[in-house]
């Protein structure tokens, strides 16, 4: 399954470094984290997640105590993980509800009309969140009933998600039927949900879910992740059988491989906002 950053794809940091501190290094170390018990988890690991940062995943029956070495015998790891965290994320700004934004990597701009502040969009006196008439090719007007002088940023930007949601059930749905089609693949049903840690997922039943946040990504990445997913239709895990499948479709599967651990650096900071 397609993950944001590993190995494989950008986002998600769940290995261990294998270095031990020295005496000298045996100064407190106390990165600001978050702590959660995962009842899949079989022992503790570290992952470095955009929007959250630092989580520390404990096995059930774990004892919380161990947190501290556990950081302390991790450190290097920690900080050059929070590093590219931070090159790849946009800086987080003031929590405000934002005027515009880009998908598809730049390729198409939405500029936001919210209530009382576009004669066009108060003539509308609508309730709900929905498109204008387009100012100019590659620019979308979407207006929100919402005023952003009055209403929390976090109101705002929970209606952008939904909005943003069926935008990409919409849209990659169509592209996945496409794909599928095209390359004779089947799934069973298709999903769309925020997640922090992966771009998209395949059940064994056939089922494939993806990220919302594909749609700030270039189309490149956005087919690279849809043809990934639909592989895994085939084989479930990333073993030979996995890459050849892959490879037979995109040439150059590695160089976006390569690409997506960045890949968050183009989703706007609001997404996160709660």
């Amino acid at each position: 399954m397609a993950e944001a950053a590993s190995s494989i794809f950008g986002g998600v940091f769940a290995a261990f470094a294998s270095r031990f501190c020295t005496a000298e290094e045996q100064v407190a170390y106390a990165p600001e984290h978050s702590v959660r018990t995962s009842a899949r988890a079989r022992r503790i690991s570290l992952r470095v997640l955009p929007g959250k940062g630092l989580e520390v995943v404990l096995p059930p029956g774990a004892d919380p105590a161990r947190v501290p070495e556990v950081l302390q015998r991790h450190r290097q790891w920690i900080e050059k993980h929070l590093g590219r965290l931070r090159e790849s994320q946009p800086p987080a700004g003031a929590r405000r509800a934002p005027h515009e934004f880009a998908l598809l990597g730049g390729r198409e701009l939405i500029r936001l009309a919210y209530k009382n502040t576009n004669p066009q969009a108060l003539a509308e006196k609508r309730k709900q969140p929905g498109p204008l008439t387009d100012p100019a090719p590659g620019i979308r007007s979407l207006y929100l009933p919402f005023s952003p002088d009055k209403d929390a940023p976090a109101l705002i930007a929970r209606a952008l998600r939904e909005w943003l949601r069926e935008e990409a059930r919409s849209r990659l749905g169509t592209q996945l039927h496409s794909l599928a089609l095209a390359h004779g693949f089947h799934y069973t049903r298709l999903s769309i949900r925020y997640q922090k840690s992966r771009w998209g997922s395949c059940s064994s039943k056939g089922g494939i879910s993806l990220n919302a946040c594909l749609m700030f990504l270039p189309a490149r990445l956005i087919r690279h992740i849809l043809l990934h997913e639909l592989c895994h239709t085939r084989v479930m895990n990333h073993g030979q059988a996995f890459w050849k499948e892959l490879f037979a479709l995109e040439s150059d599967a590695l160089d976006r491989d390569r690409e997506m651990r960045r890949a968050w650096k183009h989703v706007p900071a609001w997404v996160f906002m709660e």
